[in-house]
């Protein structure tokens, strides 16, 4: 009878447990296109929007955006009021470029190309 209701528990358990990150994560990688190395022409970002403490959207222009995952968590991201990234002649690079959230530095781990749609998937926008 014990074992029944610890597997009736852990079915339970599972049906109201919030995402796991891995989910989150996978999810938002079936969102994001191709992944690339370098944004390059970077002088004049329009935009970016927080997606959550590891994820930002940059938009350059309507038709060139980007997804950018930190290397870790960046809290100061989801309320930063200002935002600056490292770049070396007008190009972000994955792994060696960083995103500064009101003074905290991030690293960049990876970079993927976003199409219209894939950006109002990731932003809701």
């Amino acid at each position: 009878m014990r074992t029944t209701y610890t597997a009736l528990i852990a079915i339970l358990t599972a049906l109201v447990a919030p995402p796991s990150a891995a989910v989150l994560t996978n999810t938002v990688a079936l969102a994001a296109g191709p992944e690339v190395a370098k944004i390059v022409g970077v002088s004049q970002i329009a935009n970016w929007q927080t997606i959550d403490a590891h994820r930002l959207v940059l938009s350059l222009n309507p038709k060139r955006n980007y997804l950018v995952t930190l290397q870790s968590d960046c809290f100061a991201l989801r309320h930063a009021e200002n935002l600056g990234i490292s770049t070396s002649n007008d190009v972000i690079y994955a792994g060696f470029d960083y995103v500064t959230a009101d003074g905290v530095q991030c690293r960049i781990q990876r970079i993927n190309e976003l199409d219209a749609a894939q950006k109002v998937a990731l932003t809701d926008a």
